[in-house]
């Protein structure tokens, strides 16, 4: 999943620095769900929690990454492919910042299944990526 953290001086390159409602971030982070050749049950679930970066987001784009590489820092990285969208409506502001939206991975033999939730509203989107046919 592509997202942003707080910007790090030092640790993120300059040139991965967003200035959001007056808060630094660090765009295009690459956060690993499950590395490639990992074992993964069949049927195994990975959950993460996110909040979004205004306060005023009504929706908002989860987009999919994938690469066999190891030590990958950021979604732009050589060999890093985008493999799906998930578009997600959250229509209730009233949390502002501290709205949590979820995104949880379903795993079977070649695909997975990614769900995001926004948990202030319960509105869901859904996409699976079928890593085989590709």
């Amino acid at each position: 999943v592509g997202c942003l953290h707080r910007f790090l001086p030092g640790k993120h390159p300059f040139c991965k620095r967003v200035v959001k409602e007056g808060i630094e971030w660090c765009t295009d982070i690459f956060d690993i769900f499950v590395y490639a050749d990992q074992g993964v049950p069949h049927g195994h679930f990975v959950s993460r929690s996110y909040t979004p970066a205004h306060t005023y987001l009504k929706s908002t784009t989860i987009t999919l990454f994938a690469t066999e590489k190891e030590t990958v820092s950021f979604v732009t990285d050589p060999d890093v492919k985008k493999v799906g969208q998930l578009f997600l409506q959250m229509p209730d502001i009233t949390g502002g910042k501290r709205r949590e939206l979820k995104i949880n991975f379903k795993f079977g033999d070649t695909e997975f299944t990614a769900e995001a939730v926004d948990c202030t509203s319960g509105k869901t989107a859904q996409a699976s990526i079928d890593f085989f046919n590709k």
